[in-house]
């Protein structure tokens, strides 16, 4: 199944591990904040809760969506001079 990672960390350093890691999982970074993955529902857990130990006690919130394949079908996307410079840190 595809899942959809979506984050909002406030701590610019937790923020970056937490996307090095997501990366490093095989996640298709497809917003700043936001990651697509195809996985089973016990490794998106594990994801998950590898996410809350990089987190701790952070202000942060962390989603995982389910896309079943119907629903991806369905999707549309507008992609205009946008790139995602994949090593860069994000820094807001």
């Amino acid at each position: 199944m595809k899942y959809i990672i979506v984050y909002d960390i406030s701590d610019d350093s937790i923020r970056n591990e937490v996307r090095k890691y997501l990366k490093d999982m095989g996640g298709e970074r497809i917003q700043y904040s936001a990651f697509l993955f195809e996985a089973s529902v016990a490794e998106i857990k594990g994801i998950m809760s590898e996410i809350r130990r990089i987190i701790g006690p952070s202000r942060a919130r962390v989603i995982a969506i389910p896309i079943c394949g119907r629903d991806e079908a369905k999707v549309l996307t507008i992609i205009h001079n946008y790139e995602i410079h994949e090593e860069e840190d994000i820094a807001i």
